[in-house]
């Protein structure tokens, strides 16, 4: 099953639904969503100490799909690793040097 956000569209629909006191249930079927795919937006874009407004949660969704995602190990990454490694860097140092550079984030697990 593949997971989809909202829309932009879907957020501001979800708003005015959650002002007329619908319930998730209703919100997700009124959407033609899973009532999960409700919940899980309320819970990740709802604004601190208060409810959900779309325009905060828009905001929020863009600054996580900004974020480095971690990446396989490619030729250049393989090459730029064995490299550092030889000349005693630490796997936390290549890391950091290659999300730097190459806006590469590695996870190594040594």
């Amino acid at each position: 099953m593949k997971y989809t956000q909202l829309t932009e569209r879907e957020r501001y629909q979800l708003e005015a639904l959650i002002q007329t006191s619908s319930t998730q249930k209703m919100i997700a079927e009124a959407l033609g969503r899973n009532k999960s795919t409700i919940s899980r937006e309320l819970k990740r874009n709802k604004n601190p100490g208060c409810c959900y407004f779309s325009e905060f949660a828009i905001e929020k969704a863009a600054e996580r799909r900004k974020k480095i995602i971690p990446t396989r190990f490619t030729e250049l990454v393989k090459v730029l690793l064995n490299e550092k490694l030889k000349l005693g860097w630490s796997p936390e140092q290549i890391s950091g040097r290659l999300e730097i550079d190459y806006r590469v984030l590695l996870i190594i697990d040594i």
